[in-house]
């Protein structure tokens, strides 16, 4: 489960958001996105704002479907009080926390194993072992804005775990 936090969703409902969070490729230039184009651009620009421009946008005003902050000119969230509720910094602009479910993951790890009676109980064993044989990423996804103001930054993604890709063993022993 992925929270976005404190945001409005404009041009779609939660369930339309989860609908569209799906791991998408773009093989040519060797990124991988969770979220259509359209709502990636239209976020950047809701979170690109500008007390200076007539729009109120840095770069344009968002059209269309998109995450947008949880401030608006018609609310202003008041941010976390020190001693108030935990939940009192959420203010009342936007929804609370907006959490999808990721695309479910899968690995699978096989075994082969060969047992060779020697005398008795005592017997020689191989295994051959394959963790993650079909060699599946998981990629930690990326739910907000970073520094940069780039919504979703696809270089921001990184595979999950410190080892995620096919390891083979094999095991040789003697069970008595």
């Amino acid at each position: 489960m992925l929270d976005f936090g404190n945001v409005r969703l404009v041009g779609m409902t939660t369930d339309d958001l989860q609908e569209a969070f799906k791991l998408r490729f773009d093989h040519a230039g060797r990124a991988v996105y969770m979220l259509p184009e359209d709502i990636v651009e239209n976020t950047v620009r809701a979170y690109s704002v500008s007390a200076t421009s007539a729009t109120g946008y840095s770069g344009g005003a968002p059209e269309g479907r998109y995450i947008a902050p949880a401030n608006n000119p018609d609310c202003i969230e008041t941010g976390f009080l020190p001693g108030a509720d935990e939940n009192a910094g959420f203010g009342n602009c936007g929804v609370n926390n907006v959490v999808v479910t990721g695309p479910t993951l899968f690995r699978f790890d096989l075994s082969a194993v060969k047992r060779i009676p020697i005398k008795g109980r005592l017997n020689f064993e191989f295994r051959a072992e394959f963790l993650n044989a079909f060699n599946t990423p998981w990629f930690t996804p990326v739910t907000g804005v970073d520094d940069d103001g780039r919504f979703g930054d696809p270089d921001e993604f990184e595979v999950t775990g410190g080892d995620t890709s096919r390891q083979i063993q094999l095991v040789w022993r003697i069970n008595w």
